[in-house]
């Protein structure tokens, strides 16, 4: 705002300038020619000059100073009075519209206007001076009442362009504050993904905490240092965070190996860079993002490597990101050293100069060190940036997280954002141990975790399977644990064989996310169910012991969430279907619960509101609400996998929202149910939605491993 009335205010006094040199040399001109006298140019000088030299000073004091257009106005008005007053009345345009083209400059309505009632108040009084001396009489008014109309029609024009103009500013303004808002909170949801990535990186090696984030700092307090335009600083502090991404594709075991590495491992070591830049190339968010990640480890002497270049044909951020990059690791604490003295590393730096490093940035370097100015950044810097809020980062980031995600998965086995095994590779451990050997199947569900997502961001349910996947972990030692799903988990502890053992490390999980929920309410609602079995060597296939886990897991659902279910526990005849009877007193729980309400299609927890909302228009309208539960059977429930079952439900879910009114409601009520709400309809139209429903999902179903079962019923009012 202030650079903006600095430019207005810089251009209204030029023009003043201008209007005031020009008036001045017409005056002079006119005592040249006699027909002035130098007392009428000396009062002229006095009222104009006097104004006009006030206003330069406060002008000069303070160049965006807003006030000063009220003092331009006044002085401007002066002069103008005076010539008014004294001068030819034929000129009064002359003197009325260089007034006018700098006060539209500020677009205030407010201004323009008591101006102009000014500049006609001062016209109107000039007018009946001259009536009075005989000058203007009513015969001779003509030009005196155009001069006046010109003047309101000049004013009143100007009036309402400065109003619009104004309008449209402010308007202008608002999108644009709008706009710098959204951009400061698109970069610090950037900076928030880059360190969930940095952090990720980092934790790969237990001896480099921190390290991705002081590189940073150190590369750009050293561009800093060298003169480096703050843009490019910042650029530079980016590329230093991403400068490891490559260690993502590198095994831990050679990360944490305490002594040298072999030449086989320091091979794969060097990849790193090759990796990183891979995973960069084609970033197109932020110029040349991957010189830092590919040519950290260029040396100035051209030993260095992936590529071998030599002095200034390395890329300058990487040449700073190398000397940042060895400065960390001569100063942090090593397994097989501590870290070297102050004195030390001075020593190395200068011993670079010139071979590893380039001499002009280690002289930098040095002095920074002379400053204090490294030894001020601490490793804590981005404590409050480690991606723990919630909020998804940009386009360029995301991308970073899926393409080092598949590489880390492809390579390793690993889920690319809990670190334990994926599905793949779990599923294959879990197939070749129970050919002969045994324990307890456990599968670990998280509640509710796509209503998490939706309402409260993607991040905090990331944290919740983060928290989980963790607690699992560290919880068992002799274990084969991977994430099967989105949301749920599945832990074989070998060996457990003993119901009670099973059940008791079941309800110590349980305990532990208690106690969690209490120290952190980061977690406040955080709950699992589990569904457990103990599988003896050769007893079923991978597929049948996850199947009757997934099945006892389901159960654990129905009661609320946090609890557990022995398969074994479970009626023989048990089937997902539940009676109207069960039916009713869950839809009584559902409703106690409250949640959100969302048209058409809802999520289970929005299936509350959503039915005291039906329930209100049902009441109002003295209307019926009908529900049909629709489930998948499968002829041999043991045999069927869980891939086979979730896409029978995608079909299912199909079927259902192709025939459905927009009035009516539908939600997923477990894995092998989904229920549907109508509103005031006939028995048999519902009859035909059912056949309806029925016929696209059979026509869907090329697999032919399910049978669908439906039950419909009235639905009375549920009493709170």
């Amino acid at each position: 705002m202030q650079d903006e009335t600095r430019k207005i205010n810089h251009s209204l006094m030029v023009g003043w300038t201008v209007i005031v040199t020009i008036l001045s040399g017409a005056y002079i001109g006119e005592v040249v020619k006699g027909q002035r006298d130098w007392g009428y140019v000396a009062v002229f000088m006095a009222v104009t000059l006097i104004p006009y030299l006030v206003c330069q000073f406060y002008y000069h004091r303070n160049p965006g100073w807003e006030k000063l257009r009220y003092r331009m106005v006044w002085g401007y008005s002066m002069m103008y009075m005076f010539c008014l007053l004294t001068g030819s009345t034929s000129m009064v345009c002359c003197y009325v519209l260089p007034l006018l083209s700098l006060l539209i400059l500020y677009h205030q309505p407010e201004l323009i206007l008591w101006s102009g009632v000014l500049s006609v108040l001062l016209n109107i009084i000039s007018i009946i001076l001259r009536f009075l001396s005989g000058d203007l009489t009513l015969e001779t008014s003509k030009d005196a009442e155009i001069q006046i109309a010109l003047i309101i029609l000049c004013f009143s024009f100007c009036y309402v362009a400065a109003k619009m103009y104004n309008e449209i500013h402010i308007k202008n303004k608002e999108v644009m504050a709008e706009l710098e808002e959204k951009n400061v909170q698109a970069s610090q949801m950037t900076m928030q993904t880059v360190m969930t990535i940095v952090n990720t990186i980092d934790a790969k090696d237990e001896y480099t905490k921190g390290h991705s984030q002081r590189v940073s700092e150190y590369a750009a307090a050293l561009a800093e240092e060298i003169g480096l335009p703050e843009t490019e600083v910042e650029r530079i502090r980016y590329i230093g965070l991403l400068h490891d991404i490559g260690k993502i594709g590198v095994p831990d075991a050679i990360l944490n190996k305490p002594g040298r590495l072999n030449t086989t491992e320091f091979s794969l070591m060097k990849l790193h860079t090759v990796v990183g830049g891979e995973i960069l190339k084609d970033i197109n968010s932020m110029e040349n993002l991957d010189e830092g990640a590919k040519y950290h480890h260029e040396r100035y002497d051209g030993n260095g490597y992936p590529e071998g270049l030599e002095g200034e044909n390395i890329p300058l951020v990487a040449r700073i990101i190398g000397i940042a990059d060895a400065y960390d690791a001569m100063t942090s604490h090593r397994v097989y050293r501590k870290r070297l003295s102050d004195e030390a590393v001075e020593q190395e730096i200068r011993r670079g100069a010139g071979t590893q490093f380039d001499p002009k940035l280690a002289e930098a370097f040095l002095q920074l060190l002379k400053k204090g100015t490294l030894q001020a950044i601490e490793s804590d810097k981005f404590d409050a940036q480690d991606g723990s809020e919630d909020s998804v980062g940009g386009e360029l980031l995301l991308r970073l997280l899926d393409d080092a995600g598949a590489y880390n998965s492809a390579e390793t086995g690993r889920d690319s954002m809990t670190g334990v095994h994926n599905r793949t590779h779990g599923e294959q451990m879990l197939a070749d141990y129970i050919k002969s050997g045994e324990g307890c199947l456990m599968t670990i569900d998280i509640d509710a975790l796509r209503n998490i997502n939706s309402m409260q961001g993607f991040l905090k349910g990331d944290l919740y399977i983060n928290t989980i996947a963790n607690l699992l972990d560290r919880s068992f030692l002799n274990k084969i644990l991977y994430r099967s799903s989105g949301d749920e988990f599945v832990c074989f502890l070998c060996g457990v064989t003993k119901t009670e053992y099973a059940l008791k490390n079941a309800q110590i999980l349980l305990e532990s996310i208690e106690q969690m929920r209490a120290e952190d309410e980061e977690l406040a609602e955080l709950s699992v169910s589990i569904g457990f079995l103990i599988v003896r060597a050769g007893e079923f296939t991978v597929n049948e012991a996850l199947s009757r886990a997934e099945r006892a897991v389901y159960f654990a659902k129905q009661k609320g969430g946090g609890h557990i279910s022995n398969y074994h526990d479970l009626a023989p005849n048990f089937q997902p279907a539940l009676s109207k009877e069960d039916l009713n007193n869950l839809l009584k729980r559902i409703h106690k619960q409250g949640s959100y309400s969302k048209a058409y299609e809802v999520n289970y927890p929005e299936f509350a509101r959503m039915l005291n909302y039906l329930e209100r228009v049902a009441e109002r309208n003295d209307q019926q609400m009908q529900v049909i539960m629709f489930t998948l059977l499968a002829a041999d429930e043991e045999s069927v996998t869980i891939d086979q079952k979730q896409e029978a439900m995608r079909q299912l879910e199909a079927a259902v929202l192709t025939s459905l009114r927009k009035v009516d409601v539908t939600v997923q009520f477990s894995s092998s149910q989904r229920i549907v709400i109508l509103m005031n309809m006939s028995r048999d139209n519902l009859q035909s939605i059912t056949h309806r429903i029925s016929s696209a999902f059979y026509k869907s179903d090329t697999n032919k491993l399910f049978s669908l079962n439906y039950e419909i019923a009235d639905m009375a009012p549920i009493e709170e």
